[in-house]
């Protein structure tokens, strides 16, 4: 079973799959290598974080979960054997491998920066204070709580999709272009990475020079304009590329001519274009 094809651009690794959860595999080599779980930083359109096994083990039958052979299937895998990586990989769906990542020490945490999440996760503990008495704060005209926040501790963090950089409202669906135009540009990308130090102080330093050792993963459906590939301002992508342990890119084609088709955000895009337009930006990043 051939999960990925790699290319190796002045030492650094890439490793390039059709499908996500196939990434696994060398999440898992990049592990063994190193004396504790690194942290995965992802872009993605999705959060991909359902449980590991999730769909092997639903029962259709019964309409319900096998939750004995779901943990039974995580405790045999082994990060350090091929073999049960593969053989779990041809067991998950491509939503499931960041769970089984973190259930199996193969990562520490995943900070995930995506479209399909409204607010951040966990939810800060300002917010959540306020929200519990949300009725009476909205009777008292007590204002919601603003950034910076604080968050309890987590091993798995989405950030807020907020909107794009400048806007000042209303928030509509014509932000939705200038939004997606700007998934890797610097203002965007150290705004998102401010929030990351919030919800894990110290991560991160210099804005965006992360303190960890840390994967790079990017889902080409993250992309879903033409400009949201061609950065006017690289410098902060860049860092991100240079810093990383591994890259590793799902092409996810059916996702991004999906996006493509049904929002007819850029027709002209697909996954080989923007593959060869990402690995352009990391021999860039990497000369």
């Amino acid at each position: 079973m051939k999960c990925y094809d790699k290319k190796v651009i002045n030492n650094k690794e890439i490793y390039i799959s059709e499908q996500h959860h196939h990434v696994l595999l060398p999440w898992a080599e990049c592990r063994e290598t190193l004396l504790k779980a690194p942290i995965l930083v992802t872009l993605d359109h999705h959060t991909d974080t359902h449980s590991a096994f999730l769909h092997y083990s639903y029962n259709r039958r019964l309409d319900e979960i096998n939750e004995s052979l779901r943990k039974q299937l995580i405790q045999d895998v082994n990060f350090k054997n091929k073999t049960s990586m593969l053989s779990a990989i041809c067991k998950l769906k491509n939503d499931e491998h960041i769970d089984l990542s973190l259930e199996t020490d193969i990562i520490s945490k995943a900070f995930i920066v995506c479209y399909s999440e409204s607010y951040d996760n966990p939810r800060s503990i300002e917010e959540s204070r306020y929200m519990s008495s949300w009725r009476e704060n909205m009777f008292n005209k007590i204002p919601k709580p603003k950034r910076p926040f604080t968050y309890p501790e987590s091993n798995t963090y989405i950030v807020e999709n907020t909107c794009y950089i400048g806007c000042e409202g209303p928030h509509n669906d014509d932000c939705m272009i200038p939004h997606f135009n700007q998934s890797i540009e610097s203002d965007f990308l150290k705004h998102k990475l401010s929030i990351m130090n919030e919800m894990k102080p110290g991560l991160i330093i210099n804005n965006s020079e992360i303190t960890e050792d840390y994967i790079l993963d990017i889902d080409l459906d993250y992309f879903h304009t033409m400009t949201s590939i061609c950065p006017t301002d690289t410098t902060t992508f860049y860092e991100l590329i240079k810093n990383a342990k591994i890259i590793t890119i799902a092409t996810e084609p059916d996702f991004v001519d999906m996006w493509r088709e049904d929002y007819e955000y850029d027709l002209n895009i697909n996954s080989e274009i923007l593959l060869k337009k990402l690995l352009n930006h990391i021999e860039n990043a990497l000369n």
